[in-house]
């Protein structure tokens, strides 16, 4: 118990020895989601979002957030079932956990860069005419979940505006079908207002 305790004041006095500030941001753009695997395809969209960047000595911080992505295109083949072209419709909640590195050219312009990963959840799935097959039905063994790496960079201006571009690297294979694969990728570019 002895050590339990000092432990904890171990890691209280290193917390009240960091100086931390907040921003949060509210952001919207332009982003492109691609499968890969056995079909490829390139799906264009938009997501909007919010997120909350904790930043220690000025530099270094963590950027969580949470964001809605919409994405609707084309598919040739048909989900690897025909050669049809079938009309697709994707939605997704994303959960960044991005960390960020900064260098302030100015008082008025900062440039960040930032890793870390991106959690997933898939709202809604369709492929067809119009919309038929629900993806995420069992039978077709497409998982809603997905864990993706981000990479992105920004300028912020004034601390009023971000300037945002980011890709996503798609590391699980989310479908459950024997001899079939998809990995889902995206491609982002946005800006968010700062308060």
């Amino acid at each position: 118990m002895r050590y339990f305790i000092t432990l904890i004041l171990a890691v209280s006095a290193l917390l009240l020895g960091i100086q931390a500030s907040a921003q949060g941001s509210l952001g919207a753009g332009y982003a492109v989601s691609t499968d890969h695997g056995t079909n490829d395809s390139k799906l264009p969209g938009f997501y909007v979002g919010t997120s909350y960047n904790i930043t220690y000595s000025g530099r270094v911080g963590v950027q969580p957030g949470v964001y809605y992505s919409s994405f609707k295109g084309k598919e040739l083949p048909s989900f690897g079932f025909d050669e049809t072209v079938s009309e697709v419709v994707e939605k997704y909640i994303n959960i960044p956990v991005l960390f960020n590195i900064g260098l302030k050219f100015s008082p008025n312009l900062f440039f960040r860069v930032y890793t870390g990963p991106v959690f997933s959840y898939g709202l809604v799935s369709r492929s067809g005419e119009p919309y038929y097959d629900d993806l995420y039905d069992e039978s077709l063994g497409y998982d809603k979940l997905n864990l993706s790496i981000g990479v992105g960079a920004a300028l912020e201006f004034f601390r009023l505006i971000r300037l945002e571009v980011g890709y996503e690297n798609g590391l699980k294979d989310r479908s459950e079908i024997e001899d079939f694969s998809r990995k889902t990728d995206c491609m982002r570019a946005g800006i968010s207002l700062l308060f």
